[in-house]
């Protein structure tokens, strides 16, 4: 159970260690850009802050569900023990989870609607 707790911790702090290392990847508004971001961008994250966070939470969360889950499947799937897959269909059904995905893919999801066709 310490391994997977240990595989559970590295996949969330994956994504914070990479924005870490990112931090002058988006020049502040008025510099120029090269290339990184439009200039509309730039101007709303000066403007507004808290949207740039809002993206980067929610940009960190849909890369770390993936492989997160699939690590944990991978690691149960490996071991003798069945009390691992009990305990990860457990987490997979709660109605927590499953709200939290559905607004985490709601929420984060661009949805493109087709124009009917003719």
């Amino acid at each position: 159970m310490n391994n997977m707790k240990t595989v559970i911790g590295l996949a969330l702090l994956a994504p914070v260690w990479a924005m870490g290392q990112a931090t002058n990847a988006i020049p502040v508004a008025g510099e120029s850009a090269g290339g990184t971001a439009p200039q509309w961008v730039l101007d709303l994250v000066g403007k507004y802050p808290w949207v740039a966070t809002a993206l980067l939470i929610v940009g960190a969360l849909r890369l770390a569900v993936k492989p997160l889950f699939s690590a944990l499947h991978t690691y149960a799937e490996s071991t003798e023990t069945k009390q691992d897959d009990e305990w990860l269909a457990k987490i997979e059904n709660s109605r927590g989870l499953r709200w939290a995905l559905y607004l985490l893919d709601w929420g984060a999801s661009g949805k493109i609607i087709k124009p009917p066709s003719k």
